[in-house]
Formats: C-alpha cells, sequence, structure tokens
C-alpha cells in the first residue's frame, strides 16, 4: 500500500538538509522552497545561504537578503544575523549601513544569537577608530 500523506515542514526541511550535507544543492533548495511554502522558518534560512555562498546556482546576494530577511522578520535569529553582516559588508548598497547592521544585530541578540552581541563590540570599536 502507498503512503500519499502529505509531509510536514519539518520533515521537507529536514531532507532538504541531508541533500546540503553531500552538496546536492539544487535538490536541497526544491526541499528548503517546499518547507519554506508551509511555513517553516528556518528553511528560508537555508535558501539564503545557498544563493548568498552560490551553492549550486549562480551567487546572488539581493535573492540572500531577501531569504535572509524573510527569516528574520518571522523571528530566526540566525537569518537576523546574516542580513546585519550583509549591511555590515556592503553587501547592501555597496558601503556598510551601521544604522541598519545595528538594527538586525540587536534583533537577532534579542532572539538569543550571541555571536550578534560580540558582531555589536566590533562595530563599535570600528566607529570609536573612526
Amino acid at each position: 500500500m502507498f503512503n500519499f500523506r502529505k509531509q510536514s515542514g519539518t520533515e521537507l526541511f529536514e531532507k532538504g538538509k541531508t541533500y546540503h550535507q553531500v552538496q546536492k544543492y539544487n535538490k536541497s533548495l526544491s526541499y528548503f522552497v517546499k518547507a519554506h511554502e508551509t511555513g517553516h522558518v528556518e528553511s528560508r534560512n537555508y535558501i539564503g545561504t545557498i544563493y548568498y555562498n552560490g551553492l549550486g546556482l549562480t551567487q546572488d546576494y539581493s535573492t540572500a537578503l531577501f531569504w535572509f530577511k524573510l527569516a528574520g522578520e518571522n523571528g530566526d535569529a540566525e537569518s537576523q544575523r546574516k542580513v546585519g553582516e550583509m549591511y555590515y559588508d556592503g553587501k547592501v548598497g555597496g558601503t556598510p549601513d551601521y544604522q541598519k547592521v545595528m538594527e538586525w544585530f540587536y534583533k537577532s541578540v534579542n532572539n538569543g544569537n550571541f555571536k550578534a552581541c560580540k558582531l555589536i563590540g566590533l562595530v563599535f570599536l570600528k566607529e570609536k577608530e573612526r
């Protein structure tokens, strides 16, 4: 007998991670997109990472930013940190935007990503040197 049960977002996400770990990025991307369509937030971070690093496709910072923001706006602390890093590195707009950097880093810290706390300190040091 066949099992035609609809897969949950978490199941689709886990399949995507499995393909991602063995570097089958196009296959992983399709599962992450399906997981996203069910409302799975963390899958959006992985989609952003695939575009950010150009894994199996052309590197595209604006598409990566779209997915990181989408996840970040839904409380994904890792994605919030990545958005802040993109503004810090000038990957958005060509020059650092420290106001947006701090906005996204603070969101990330408030959602439990303490790596962003360290990055906030680095931004303060860099600003102090200017």
